[in-house]
């Protein structure tokens, strides 16, 4: 039996930073979900419902996701 992945959406405007962030973290088994701001932030939480949350606390916007993110994503751990 297969277990379910975890589901970490992280965001952050710094491209090369969300590559690298993604390459590491599929390797480790988890599914990741990339948003480079908060528009898409939100857009994604619209789809999916991540289990942890990388968020930039220098995102322009970032008080708007997580306040979305605790409607939407109550349980998600964030970071």
């Amino acid at each position: 039996m297969e277990l379910e992945r975890k589901k970490i959406l992280y965001i952050d405007d710094e491209v090369d930073l969300c590559t690298l962030m993604r390459n590491y973290l599929r390797r480790k088994n988890y599914e990741v979900f990339i948003a480079h701001t908060a528009e898409d932030a939100i857009q994604c939480l619209n789809q999916v419902t991540p289990d942890i949350i990388f968020l930039s606390n220098e995102l322009k916007g970032a008080a708007q996701v997580i306040k979305y993110a605790a409607i939407k994503a109550p349980n998600a751990k964030f970071f």
